[in-house]
């Protein structure tokens, strides 16, 4: 509501008219508890629970309160009254302070200020053209900066020229300042004009989700992973607007005979909820991954059922029926929601969870620095560039742009936080079958030190490291002034009390525990798996010093061996010895059975390192087997 929204069309371009389904949400004590509201059952306005806000915008360097609004907000009775139990907000065609439109608009702001909760009102709304009524929410400490970085909250906005349907929609910043806002319209009833009837709207809302509703129906729902990797502003303190606006970018052009304009108001209600109505769950996937574990958390009294649905192609393996399910995926198409539909003695709600299915690809780049942005960073201590000129291009690194970060030398601990989501497996990353890796530039001594947190942002916190912090992974510089590119080694595993699946902060270091000032060019920030199996270059024999890695399948039980000579004799060994030397394993394997590769079933060995000889009449391979 705050500022210009270029059009209303946005909404019908980009999200489906949703049908009307009356559904009358019941609050029943002790699974809700009222902590504010105004009935208007007075004859004035509640001077301890609103303020009028009066005037044009401009006093606040807002002129036309941002969308070039035409009217100018008063606190007469004429624009704002309280009787027979309702509050009128009435719009009136009049030459006003140079303006020909007065309204009123009203906020709660340090008389109701609220951290989630379901905020809730019985609107009556007004008919004609450039009406622009909203119930809306914004913050009241702005603790991340000036709109739009600190949020807003619409829980209701709809516009007299489109007067069929009304629209929620939540404003937020993207990482480099610009507004970003994500809404849902909602159809009025059909059958009933819209001026003529009250209806409920209202927004529950927690930690990580916002749902908005209409005459009891949940219509739009969005989550704190479905923004990333912009920031969620969401956790803060936010108050409650209510005003009849007139004509500008939403509001339209004016139909001057539909004046005079009421928006009624029966009351205002701020609820506590009986609990996090949030499933919790891994929101992006992989193609058939299995056994995925959806959690609706917190202890929920007097439930009676529990129903869970999830998109098609993908299967609910175990739990239906109970707060927690285990779900395995489809292919791409199974892209959807885990819903579930929940009856207790208080009411009946559904909740959908959007979860979407990726391939698994060998590598996936969580940043690059120009078209890639599936990282945000949440705190810093040095100057961070995301988009800067890669001035000295090499064949590690010849992207245009990279990301440019001068450490701050007063820090010894200096970090880099990034907000992360698609670090699918860390025990994968721990055992080193999956590896994070790293473009970097920078005139650092060789051999500086390069580390990565993976952490708990609720846990973790710098004064009792290394409490929250999970596992160290880390590596070294080796050049001056070139691109290298640096893959991650597991380092220490720091705080096993945080789970795998608890992971959702990065903390990358340069140079850590030292008060150094140097500049580091990074790049191509990105994820990829081991290949499964090892390729052999049978053509040269390779002595134990020049051995490559050879990893295990994901089951830790098989390795795939493969040659590329077809030149070889009929008659091959492979001999597993183990770190002393002694053979552990050995295969003979004929012509008709290999076919330049052959599998190897290593189940029985203990964890350790090995030496893998392949032997022909002419020819021997040493390769190195880690068994993880």
């Amino acid at each position: 509501m705050k500022t210009n929204i270029t059009s209303f069309a946005f909404f019908i371009a980009y999200f489906l008219m949703i049908p009307f389904c009356q559904a009358q949400y019941q609050f029943t004590s002790p699974c809700t508890q009222l902590v504010w509201e105004d009935n208007f059952d007075g004859t004035v306005l509640d001077a301890a629970k609103w303020t009028a806000q009066i005037g044009d915008g401009c006093d606040i360097n807002l002129c036309g309160w941002g969308n070039n609004e035409e009217q100018y907000y008063t606190d007469r009775v004429e624009n704002v009254k309280v009787e027979n139990g309702s509050l009128y907000i009435t719009a009136l065609k009049e030459n006003y302070l140079g303006k020909s439109y007065t309204s009123a608009r009203i906020r709660s702001k340090d008389k109701g200020d609220f951290t989630f909760g379901r905020i809730e009102a019985r609107i009556k709304l007004p008919q004609g053209a450039g009406s622009w009524p909203a119930f809306w929410m914004l913050p009241t400490d702005n603790v991340f900066g000036a709109w739009p970085q600190s949020g807003e909250l619409d829980v209701m906005e709809f516009q007299g020229k489109t007067p069929t349907f009304v629209a929620a929609t939540v404003h937020y910043g993207s990482a480099d300042g610009n507004h970003i806002y994500k809404g849902l319209i909602k159809s009025l009833p059909t059958g009933q004009f819209y001026y003529q009837a009250f209806h409920d709207f209202a927004m529950e809302w927690d930690s990580t989700t916002v749902r908005f509703y209409m005459d009891g129906a949940n219509y739009h729902t969005l989550t704190k992973e479905s923004i990333l990797p912009d920031r969620w502003p969401f956790d803060e303190r936010f108050h409650i607007l209510l005003n009849n606006a007139i004509g500008g970018d939403l509001g339209g052009a004016v139909e001057d005979a539909s004046f005079p304009q009421v928006m009624e108001i029966d009351y205002v209600r701020v609820y506590s909820v009986p609990f996090n109505r949030a499933i919790t769950g891994k929101v992006k996937v992989y193609e058939g991954e299995q056994d995925v574990v959806y959690t609706l958390p917190g202890d929920i009294a007097n439930v009676n059922t529990y129903v869970w649905s999830v998109s098609t192609g993908s299967t609910i393996t175990e739990g239906q029926g109970t707060k927690q399910i285990k779900v395995t995926w489809g292919d791409l198409t199974s892209s959807g929601n885990v819903s579930l539909s929940t009856t207790t003695t208080c009411d009946v709600f559904t909740l959908d969870y959007p979860v979407t299915v990726f391939q698994d690809a060998c590598t996936v780049i969580w940043e690059d620095h120009e078209s890639i942005h599936n990282l945000s960073v949440k705190q810093k201590d040095g100057i961070y560039y995301s988009s800067y000129n890669n001035t000295t291009p090499n064949a590690i690194n010849s992207s245009t742009k990279v990301g440019r970060y001068k450490r701050n030398n007063t820090e010894a601990h200096d970090a880099i936080i990034f907000n992360q989501l698609l670090l699918d497996d860390v025990t994968a990353y721990e055992a080193g079958t999956k590896y994070v890796y790293l473009d970097v530039l920078s005139n650092a001594p060789v051999g500086t030190s390069i580390t990565l947190q993976l952490q708990n942002s609720s846990k973790a916190s710098g004064a009792i490291f290394p409490v929250g912090i999970r596992s160290t992974f880390s590596t070294v510089t080796t050049i001056q002034g070139q691109w290298e590119r640096h893959r991650f080694a597991f380092s220490t595993l720091n705080d096993a009390a945080v789970l795998p699946d608890q992971i959702d902060e990065f903390a990358l270091s340069f140079d850590p525990g030292n008060l150094s000032g140097e500049v580091y060019m990074f790049d191509n920030f990105k994820r990829s798996n081991v290949e499964v199996g090892c390729i052999i270059d049978a053509v040269h024999e390779r002595t134990a010093t020049e051995a490559l890695l050879c990893y295990p399948n994901p089951s830790h039980d098989k390795v795939l061996l493969k040659w590329n000579d077809n030149a070889m004799s009929s008659s091959v060994s492979i001999v597993v010895s183990d770190i002393m030397g002694n053979e552990v394993l050995k295969y003979n394997v004929d012509s008709n059975a290999y076919s330049l590769q052959y599998e190897i079933n290593v189940q029985h060995l203990p964890s350790g390192t090995y030496s893998v000889h392949l032997f022909t009449d002419t020819k021997s391979i040493v390769k190195q087997l880690i068994k993880l």
